[in-house]
């Protein structure tokens, strides 16, 4: 049978944990049963029955020892990860059984490998082997050893084409085909809407996985296997939003489930602390699991935080604009990101943030502004870079396209084509913003009216003229867009990247199984996945190719930001969209094109029990 959907994932893991003990426990008392019943060979055989009991308080403590291991993975992952020895230590079983382990032993860490089995089977992961060496007695002076082999695995998240802590929706309205991995810790909703949705997989839900279509012929195809192309629709798939079932979806090839819904929740080994706490400032006080991933903490971070450190060079004095998105006022830096990899040779991790509260606005709105950055001079990079900021970012154009004469371009390839000749980039940051390479030259100066999207912040009030921006001017729901007639244009933006990010969730309310209207879907929804990168202009004729892994970890919550759950800001964005390309980048099969500072995952395989003479 496929595997049931569960109702919540949060604490399956500490249930397993608990059931390799308890397990472990229930061998030795079924084992130690067996023995006190049995008759014949081992009613006259003493030494045997002593042996059997002592075999099963070692296989016990192993038990034990592998779900202390297994525990520590949270908290030591990518540190030293040593676990003590348990000593001689009385089972409490009544017969007098005693077992002890050795410390786990600890090998050194081997290259990237193929994770053979589990929810992570088929990515790649740092391999670090251990062996559990344990001894049980019993009375009567018998003795057994006990051995396992344990592979724990460090495994970059930017494997996955979309990884989604809460509920993720694909929904576009454009033909979409998904590639890589793609994983939620909630439900997953996958709608056809105008045109097919193809999710190439493997595809896993911790939740459950609803799936609907638009009338007439558009519909989800889910591969069968990542490598054996789907060649028919997925069967029963209505306009309503309907649970998938063992018919709906593909079956396996090979006893494997390319689609599943129910499974374990995926999480970073960060003791706990939210993902969202990885772009928050480094402030001393981090548990080691955390300070390991967050970014602000690494070692050999250049970094910018306003009010805490000097302006750099590649930071930019504030310029102010308007946020038709957000309704808001932006208050925002620009980072050169070219010039900082020049100016800083030896830093590949760029940190800057902005957490002084700005007062409010001093015209007709009076509302919080919005801290954010902006990436500029980012259209080739020199060598790989990762840029994070607490704050929302805002690229402008292109980012990382390919550079036929520069250095960079994917590891394991034998000949890299032209086209794949630009670096391995991350952008991690509270909400990603895309504007055009034209912005805001183009705006309300293009039909020969006065003022701008975009304004040097001198004072407070020498932005107030241009509340006339905000609010109910419907003037910029009709502005002209970049490709519009006689407005300099472009055709096609890139960009190149994994992006860590975070978003405005789709009220549950509206979301199955508390709707299963389509019509209650489409008037409440935030815009899924596909918008989670954020446009402001009209982009209609233009295309956006991103290429890389898109992880949208947490709810962003910068200030300013609209994050009321009544308010669906997807509806009143002033934008039009443009033909999304978007692909996984199958560079990050290989652990060697990760950007610097990837987060990554742990996962641990337990395998070749042995008894040691």
């Amino acid at each position: 049978m496929h595997p049931a959907p569960f109702a919540s994932g949060k604490t399956r893991r500490g249930i397993a944990l608990g059931m390799v003990v308890l397990m472990g426990l229930v061998v030795l008392a079924l084992g130690t049963i067996m023995i006190a019943t049995s008759g014949g060979l081992l009613r006259t055989t003493v030494d045997a029955k002593g042996r059997l009991r002592a075999r099963y308080a070692a296989e016990a403590m192993v038990a034990v020892q592998i779900a202390r291991l297994d525990a520590a993975r949270d908290r030591d992952m990518g540190g030293a990860l040593d676990l003590p020895a348990i000593p001689l230590t009385d089972l409490q079983t009544g017969n007098g059984e005693r077992a002890k382990s050795d410390a786990l032993k600890r090998s050194s860490a081997g290259g990237q490998e193929k994770i053979s089995s589990g929810l992570l089977k088929g990515l790649m992961g740092v391999k670090i082997p251990f062996l559990v060496q344990s001894t049980g007695l019993a009375r009567g002076g018998a003795k057994a050893a006990v051995q396992a082999e344990v592979y724990l695995y460090q495994v970059p998240i930017f494997q996955f084409g979309v990884f989604y802590e809460g509920n993720l929706e694909i929904t576009p309205g454009p033909y979409m085909s998904v590639g890589g991995p793609v994983h939620t810790n909630g439900n997953a909703y996958f709608r056809a809407k105008y045109n097919n949705l193809h999710l190439q997989g493997p595809v896993t839900a911790v939740g459950s996985i609803y799936h609907w279509k638009g009338g007439g012929s558009p519909n989800i195809y889910y591969n069968p296997a990542p490598d054996v192309p789907a060649t028919t629709p997925a069967p029963g798939v209505g306009t309503s939003i309907t649970q998938a079932t063992d018919a709906s979806l593909p079956g396996p090839v090979g006893g494997v489930w390319n689609v599943r819904q129910g499974v374990d929740r995926l999480e970073l080994p960060i003791g706990g602390a939210s993902a969202h706490d990885l772009i928050k400032p480094c402030t001393g006080t981090e548990a080691p699991s955390l300070a390991r991933q967050k970014f602000a903490c690494l070692a050999g971070v250049a970094s910018y935080v306003e009010g805490a450190t000097a302006q750099p060079s590649w930071v930019s004095d504030p310029r102010v604009f308007f946020d038709r998105r957000e309704n808001r006022w932006v208050f925002l830096r620009d980072v050169d990101v070219v010039a900082a990899l020049n100016g800083n040779p030896d830093d590949s991790i760029f940190y800057v943030a902005n957490q002084v509260l700005i007062p409010r606005d001093s015209g007709a709105m009076h509302l919080p502004m919005i801290n954010a950055f902006r990436l500029v001079n980012a259209v080739v990079l020199p060598r790989n870079v990762s840029v994070v900021s607490a704050n929302p970012i805002y690229i402008q154009g292109n980012f990382n396209t390919a550079d036929p004469a520069g250095s960079c371009g994917p590891v394991g390839v034998a000949s890299v084509p032209d086209s794949l000749k630009y670096c391995n980039a991350m952008i991690a940051a509270d909400a990603v913003t895309l504007i055009s390479p034209e912005w805001p030259n183009w705006s309300r100066r293009a039909r020969g009216m006065d003022g701008s999207l975009e304004q040097p912040f001198d004072s407070l009030d020498h932005w107030t003229s241009y509340v006339s921006h905000s609010g109910s001017d419907t003037v910029w729901a009709n502005e002209p867009g970049p490709n519009s007639a006689g407005v300099p244009g472009f055709q096609t933006i890139r960009v190149n990247a994994a992006i860590l990010t975070g978003n405005k969730p789709s009220n549950p309310l509206y979301l199955a199984p508390n709707s299963s209207l389509d019509a209650t879907f489409e008037a409440n929804y935030e815009g899924g996945w596909h918008n989670t990168i954020r446009f402001l202009e009209n982009l209609g004729g233009s295309t956006v190719e991103f290429k890389g892994s898109f992880v949208c970890m947490w709810k962003a919550d910068t200030p300013g930001l609209d994050t009321a759950s009544n308010h669906v800001t997807i509806k009143r964005g002033h934008y039009s969209p443009p033909n999304r390309v978007w692909g996984y980048d199958s560079r990050f099969k290989d652990i060697n094109n990760m950007p610097p500072g990837t987060p990554f995952l742990s996962t641990g395989v337990f395998t070749n029990w042995s008894e040691r003479r």
